[in-house]
């Protein structure tokens, strides 16, 4: 690793298999990753972020993940909203007819997004995420972050 790498600060996860599930830090180091950029991950556990921040001079609040996730028969609608825009996608890919050689900023954003679900969906019930990955329309979203996975490396 260069003196001069960027340092980029990451999130860790706090579930057994190590997933890292910020879709916003997974969408940097996609393009990191894909255009051979070097920089080294720091992970910052939430009681580092804020003084973290504040130490390189941004004074944003955070806040506690708890208070985003649904809970409930709120959690079901909000799966149900997640099928469909699945399904919409794989609607809009159909019709462009195949998928692009090199992978582009919005499938590097989608596939940080599908991180950011499987994070999740795997500390609640794998069954969530192998509904989406696996069988919902006919794998495609398995066989997509598969081809992602080459610029998964940190």
């Amino acid at each position: 690793m260069s003196d001069n790498a960027i340092l980029f600060d990451d999130i860790p996860s706090k579930s057994d298999t190590g997933i890292l599930w910020s879709p916003n830090t997974w969408k940097v180091r996609y393009i990191l990753n894909y255009k051979r950029i070097p920089y080294q991950t720091v992970m910052l556990g939430y009681p580092d972020i804020e003084p973290t921040m504040k130490k390189v001079g941004n004074t944003n609040q955070t806040f506690k993940m708890e208070d985003l996730y649904p809970r409930g028969e709120q959690k079901v609608i909000e799966w149900r909203k997640v099928e469909a825009a699945f399904n919409k996608e794989d609607g809009l890919i159909m019709g462009r007819g195949s998928e692009t050689p090199a992978p582009t900023f919005a499938e590097f954003a989608l596939g940080a997004y599908m991180m950011w679900l499987k994070a999740i969906f795997e500390q609640q019930s794998e069954d969530s995420w192998e509904a989406i990955v696996v069988k919902q329309n006919s794998g495609r979203w398995g066989k997509f972050l598969k081809m992602l996975e080459k610029y998964e490396q940190f």
